[in-house]
């Protein structure tokens, strides 16, 4: 993800930590999550799945243009 292509409440970043709460990412609501490239390849490690497998089986690309 490019960050000139953020919006611009969060092109300078933003704090967050997660709460366990689940929602952002599950629930029956739309959450979203974004992730860089980077932080994509350090949940792939942790759970000690592919980069790939990781993509396939937990995330909805939304937008691929970043």
């Amino acid at each position: 993800m490019n960050r000139k292509n953020l919006l611009p409440e969060v092109k300078d970043g933003f704090s967050f930590s997660c709460q366990q709460c689940g929602r952002c990412c599950s629930g029956t609501g739309e959450g979203f999550v974004f992730l860089y490239n980077n932080e994509l390849i350090k949940i792939a490690k942790r759970l000690r799945i592919s980069v790939q497998e990781c993509v396939t089986r937990y995330v909805d690309i939304i937008n691929s243009e970043y």
